[in-house]
């Protein structure tokens, strides 16, 4: 372990003062390099997950250290953009539209806010669906909890929950909706949790940073909360408790909503606009006032690494953070570079050489 090896020879890192790039998983966490080892200089690069300490001198001097934005939605996407760059295809032989339950949710981090919006769609799909009624095409407003968090529906007769590693397309199957709720709504912090509700086919409904949430998927492919209020002037919190937290009456917004285009055929098949649910151009993405998201000023450069996108599109003279860390580490490997290049060309001249 290299951390053990720098507390081993005392208060200095294994790797002396060679160049070194500094990543964190959580956004919200301050992370202090010098509680493992001590470092002989500044990170060339600070790959980070979220934006909560994007422009914070206090952390890290951009002078020295170029801070990429790298969200966790990003690998995952990769990893399943199968079941998100075709969804029609995907999913032809089990249309969201038709499948059999309301809402599906599995989350084993139970928190406040997760219970009260999944109690808020139990309500109101009482409201809107009454308990046990199914309609002509066998659809019910069921909302069930899967995983341990208000757990209220077995897996199957032999699990009371999913087996570790089912697929979303696999667990959430027969789900119109799909709860995807960060823990808190952190800067730029968009993680698989959204990934995965798109994957399965339903229409997720997202709560976290859902600007930066945009810069992934398409904007009208998912139910946006933060949106949602702001559309019809909802101010959530105790309106005599600044920056407090959503209460039972603002998740019941939300989930009012959620059952009434669960209601509307029409209103539905409108996530479904975009095949594609994949942001191809997410710096072409509209932001209105009172959503600022700039970059250069909110974020450093365009979530990295992009879908099928060429790498040279993705350091071109508009991107930012990571065309800027692309010619940092060039710097430190040119030596290498030219190397490679060198023989590349060698390679390139004996081959044209060998036809004639």
């Amino acid at each position: 372990d290299i951390f053990q090896a720098g507390r081993d020879q005392g208060s200095r890192c294994a790797w002396g003062d060679k160049p070194w790039v500094q990543t964190t998983a959580e956004p919200s966490m301050f992370f202090n390099a010098w509680e493992w080892c001590r470092h002989e200089r500044d990170p060339v690069m600070r790959l980070e997950t979220g934006l909560a300490h994007y422009n914070q001198d206090l952390v890290y001097d951009a002078k020295k250290t170029t801070y990429v934005w790298s969200p966790y939605a990003m690998t995952h996407a990769w990893l399943m953009r199968d079941h998100l760059a075709d969804r029609l295809r995907a999913f032809k032989d089990n249309p969201p539209d038709l499948r059999r339950h309301m809402v599906g949710w599995a989350s084993g981090n139970c928190q406040d806010h997760r219970a009260q919006i999944f109690r808020a769609l139990q309500r109101a799909s009482n409201r809107g669906w009454r308990t046990g009624r199914v309609d002509e095409l066998g659809r019910d407003g069921a909302v069930h909890a899967l995983g341990a968090c208000e757990h209220n529906v077995r897996w199957s007769s032999s699990d009371e929950y999913p087996p570790r590693g089912t697929k979303p397309w696999e667990l959430y199957k027969d789900y119109r909706w799909v709860l995807a709720l960060e823990n808190s709504a952190e800067p730029g912090y968009v993680t698989e949790k959204l990934v995965n509700a798109m994957a399965s086919g339903a229409v997720p409904v997202y709560y976290g940073d859902s600007r930066a949430a945009r810069k992934v998927f398409k904007r009208g492919t998912f139910v946006d909360v933060l949106e949602i209020w702001r559309l019809k002037g909802h101010v959530p919190g105790d309106p005599e408790v600044p920056g407090s937290p959503p209460t039972e009456a603002d998740w019941d917004v939300i989930a009012d909503y959620v059952v009434t285009i669960d209601r509307d055929p029409d209103l539905y098949a409108k996530f479904f606009a975009h095949s594609n649910a994949l942001n191809e151009e997410p710096e072409s993405e509209v932001y209105e006032d009172a959503v600022k998201f700039e970059i250069g000023v909110d974020y450093p450069n365009e979530p990295f690494p992009q879908i099928d996108r060429p790498v040279l599109e993705q350091i071109g003279p508009d991107a930012g953070a990571t065309r800027e860390a692309v010619w940092r580490l060039r710097d430190l490997f040119r030596e290498k570079l030219d190397e490679r290049d060198a023989w590349e060309l060698r390679r390139a001249n004996g081959s044209k050489a060998a036809k004639h």
